[in-house]
């Protein structure tokens, strides 16, 4: 059985899907077409100008929450028999991480898929692992710029049971913009929602942003189901306007007080206050650039998960190799990556 008749949706897998399904049918009226001729109800039809593969990322995980995506999946197939290999190549589950049990999980260090390198973060691991297994509303991620705060939702998609669903939002870029409304219409986009109307003319951006939140939570909850986690990231930028700093702690309040249904909030970022009355409900962790002593724990553990043991001389080299130039985040991950693949005898 692959992903797709899984209760867990597979964020790769599920890409490529999404890519396959809009290109193929490229236009609402295929999709509805498709739909009808897979018994699928209309009402799983999406509303709000989107691009197809926004429309279909919303309209599989749907149909895949309601178990209704295997349908569509094989009416495609019978619709176009070209797609159907193509559609069996992307209905395959990591036969690594579905041998590896949930708790074990939490503790990996190369992340699937790609052996992504996740090293050491004990504090944030257990926060991730408290946020899912004692169902905090809310966890904040933050710390200095480029500490690898967003890395967490790597760890995420490796943990979570089967019956969550792993919502993305990235705020982290200028062309995301910098406004409530911006972080809105994402919001919107990601879970192919009807935009709120513009604002009259007496509405200040504070009461407008929240405003946006209240809107954003009634539509979710009347055309969404299931447990989510929505991972908003990019809310460490100096440039986000003080009505965007307002919406995310409307929104942390609402997700607080249950208003939004079967969903919890990560954050990665935030730095800002917030009630201090949900205080009690929120996680926060402070991530902290990794130190030399951080990647020299991590390859001593790849050794010994390969059965091997490291000389000192060799572990300098190595750190020497992956701190040359003092890289950023993203160049430590791959040095990082390719040097613990070495170790463990796993070929590139």
């Amino acid at each position: 059985m692959g992903w797709i008749d899984s209760s867990a949706w597979d964020p790769a897998q599920g890409k490529q899907l999404v890519q396959l399904l809009a290109e193929e049918y490229s236009n609402e009226v295929l999709v509805e077409a498709l739909l009808v001729d897979a018994s699928i109800p209309r009402r799983f039809l999406r509303s709000g100008s989107l691009s197809m593969e926004l429309y279909w990322r919303g309209l599989a995980e749907d149909l895949h929450n309601n178990h209704l995506l295997r349908r569509l999946v094989d009416q495609a197939a019978v619709d176009k028999p070209a797609m159907g290999p193509l559609l069996d190549a992307v209905d395959t589950s990591d036969e690594v991480l579905a041998a590896t049990p949930v708790a074990e999980r939490y503790a990996m260090r190369l992340l699937r898929p790609g052996n992504r390198p996740f090293i050491n973060r004990v504090s944030l691991r257990d926060r991730l692992q408290r946020l899912i297994e004692e169902g905090y509303p809310v966890l904040i991620v933050r710390g200095p710029e480029r500490t690898g705060k967003s890395f967490s939702f790597d760890l995420l998609e490796q943990v979570l049971p089967d019956d969550i669903r792993l919502a993305w939002v990235d705020f982290s870029s200028p062309g995301s913009g910098r406004s409530a409304s911006d972080l809105a219409d994402l919001l919107y986009a990601r879970f192919a929602l009807d935009r709120a109307p513009g604002a009259g003319r007496r509405t200040t951006g504070t009461r407008r942003a929240i405003e946006l939140v209240h809107h954003f939570t009634g539509l979710y909850n009347r055309t969404e189901s299931g447990k989510t986690i929505l991972f908003v990231d990019g809310l460490n930028r100096v440039d986000l306007q003080r009505d965007t700093l307002a919406f995310v702690s409307q929104l942390i309040a609402d997700v607080s007080r249950g208003q939004l249904n079967d969903v919890q909030l990560v954050l990665a970022g935030y730095a800002e206050q917030f009630d201090a009355q949900y205080a009690a409900k929120v996680l926060v962790e402070d991530v902290v650039p990794l130190t030399r002593t951080d990647l020299q724990t991590f390859f001593e553990a790849c050794a010994e998960d390969a059965g091997k043991s490291l000389a000192a001389e060799e572990i300098s080299a190595i750190l020497q190799t992956v701190l040359a130039d003092e890289p950023k985040i993203d160049q430590l991950a791959a040095r990082a990556r390719t040097e613990a693949l070495t170790i463990m005898g796993i070929r590139l």
